[in-house]
């Protein structure tokens, strides 16, 4: 404490100056008063309350401006603050009151050295932020761009499900992409799809309907079966629910009639049993069906010997039949329309032997009709075989095989003799220049069949008996003369002319036909003014003067039309 009348140091517990021994207790007063208020700047400091803090040492220091230790605290949290130059003139402040003090001599190149490395820590700091939002957006966008199309996603999901036979589920994700994606570009492959699935579904469900407005159940319940193995809508699923009970009821129905018939008569439909299975198939666990196998089961019993009795007749009638292929019919029959006794008579061995039998001796036909070249009866005779029938005898098909192949070589050798023979008959036309022959032989041709190379050879001796043709034609034509009027031409010759001139224009050898060419059109157009057609004479002699306007028949051409 200071005497503020002498200057002199006092103890802060004296109460008279021991220089000029004044009263100080006011002054005391005065100190105590600032020291409490230093006190609780130090409190607040230490809970980093710093504007209470700043509070408080700026009253003790308006009560004790010579309170050095409250400058260096006011400068330590202005420098928490980041306020460098107010905190480096507190502790300036401090060190001129008291330049003992080590803190403040110490904080202040601390200071100065911070507030030099600030602005590149911010700067950095800036920097790293920046950084860190363009890859945030960087992110962003490649997580956009890379992500799925989720439009696109729900339409491979549902080709998916198409493809799986998993119809509803599909139908399922095109609604969802149409109502949450309607402007995407998947959006309309997605409705194609939906369409493709109704069309498919409604073609299956008109296919069952048809059936069942035929009354064959049992194809309306195999189809809806099919359709329920793609796992349609809901809607479908209720409408094969309908028609299940549907076709259920009328085959039960019919069933129930024809076991009522059975029961009164003795006598069963041939297909009952078959009938009975089928509806077994369809519904395996109902107790409609356990009911009807059982009364079939009591009836059957009830009526077996005289069924056997039956049979066995039929059976011994059928083997009496004089031709093999409706004894073989019959016994197929036979034996799908009465399995079990089929079964404990043996019939099924007769089939197989009999079947043999009928394959051997077509066999032996075949054979004798090729020996005897007779082509068309051993097609035929080879075509009432069937695969079928020799998938159960392994060397007679081996037979078969080998028949068939010697057949089909020489059936190939005697097309290539005969092709050889027509070649040869069109040469010799050719050699003896017999054009009417030559010509139908040459209408023959697609009854002859002919290689590649024979074709080619063919066409050239065409081509060579047309040529002769033409010339011909234009030899006769130039026999006839030329006309220096219309009336020098006979009506006959002016037909023969101008039916053999297409002929000549399109076969006749180029360098003659050249050469020729102007005095066609001039005999043309004299033989259409011969006819009195003038018209098609005028167009003749326009296309004689535009294609030889120098032709020395042009002139003559002109007087007879036009003099």
């Amino acid at each position: 404490m200071i005497c503020p009348y002498c200057n002199t140091v006092n103890r802060d517990d004296h109460e008279v100056c021991y220089y000029c021994n004044k009263d100080l207790t006011m002054l005391r007063l005065i100190v105590n008063k600032a020291k409490h208020h230093y006190n609780l700047a130090v409190e607040h400091a230490e809970r980093n309350r710093f504007y209470e803090a700043l509070t408080e040492l700026q009253n003790s220091l308006d009560l004790d401006k010579t309170n050095a230790n409250a400058h260096v605290l006011m400068g330590t949290i202005y420098a928490k603050q980041k306020k460098f130059d107010e905190a480096i003139r507190q502790w300036e402040a401090a060190l001129q009151m008291d330049p003992s003090i080590y803190k403040a001599y110490t904080y202040i190149p601390k200071a100065k050295k911070l507030e030099e490395t600030i602005p590149t820590f911010r700067l950095l700091k800036i920097t790293f932020a920046i950084l860190a939002v363009c890859i945030i957006i960087i992110g962003i966008l490649t997580f956009k761009n890379l992500r799925p199309n989720p439009a696109e996603v729900l339409l491979n999901n549902a080709l998916s499900d198409y493809k799986n036979n998993h119809y509803g589920k599909a139908l399922e994700r095109i609604e969802e992409c149409s109502k949450q994606y309607p402007a995407s570009t998947f959006t309309p492959l997605a409705r194609h799809l939906a369409d493709t699935i109704h069309k498919e579904v409604e073609e299956r469900k008109m296919e069952i309907l048809n059936h069942m407005y035929a009354s064959d159940y049992l194809k309306a319940l195999e189809t809806g079966n099919s359709l329920e193995r793609l796992n349609p809508d809901p809607g479908t699923s209720q409408f094969l629910k309908l028609l299940r009970d549907e076709a259920k009821f009328a085959l039960g129905k019919y069933i129930k009639t024809q076991l009522t018939e059975y029961e009164k008569t003795g006598t069963a439909v041939a297909s009952l049993r078959q009938d009975i299975d089928e509806f077994a198939k369809f519904f395996p666990r109902d107790s409609i069906t356990i009911q009807f196998q059982e009364r079939l089961r009591a009836l059957r019993l009830k009526y077996a010997k005289v069924d056997e009795t039956l049979l066995q007749r039929n059976f011994e009638n059928i083997l009496s039949f004089d031709d093999i292929t409706k004894t073989l019919a019959a016994l197929e029959d036979f034996n799908k329309q009465y399995p079990e006794f089929s079964q404990k008579s043996g019939v099924p061995l007769k089939i197989r032997s009999l079947k043999q039998i009928f394959i051997t001796g077509t066999l032996l036909e075949a054979e004798r009709a090729l020996e005897k070249d007779n082509y068309s009866l051993t097609s035929s005779t080879l075509a009432r075989i069937t695969p079928q029938d020799l998938s159960s005898f392994p060397r007679v098909a081996q037979e078969y095989n080998n028949l068939k192949k010697t057949f089909a070589r020489r059936q190939k050798d005697k097309e290539g003799r005969k092709a050889r023979e027509f070649l040869a008959r069109v040469e010799s036309a050719l050699k003896q220049n017999n054009l009417d022959d030559l010509h139908n032989l040459i209408a023959q041709k697609d009854s002859v069949h002919l290689t590649e190379k024979e074709r080619e050879h063919l066409n050239r001796m065409v081509k060579t008996a047309r040529e002769k043709t033409a010339v011909t034609s234009y030899e006769d034509i130039m026999a006839i003369g030329i006309p220096q009027t219309p009336n020098d031409l006979s009506e006959a010759d002016a037909r023969k002319t101008l039916s053999a001139l297409p002929v000549i224009q399109f076969f006749l050898p180029p360098d003659i036909a050249h050469q020729a060419k102007d005095k066609l059109l001039y005999l043309a157009c004299a033989s259409h003014l011969r006819l009195g057609e003038a018209e098609k004479a005028r167009e003749i002699f326009n296309n004689l003067l535009r294609e030889f306007p120098h032709s020395p028949y042009l002139p003559m051409a002109a007087r007879m039309l036009y003099y």
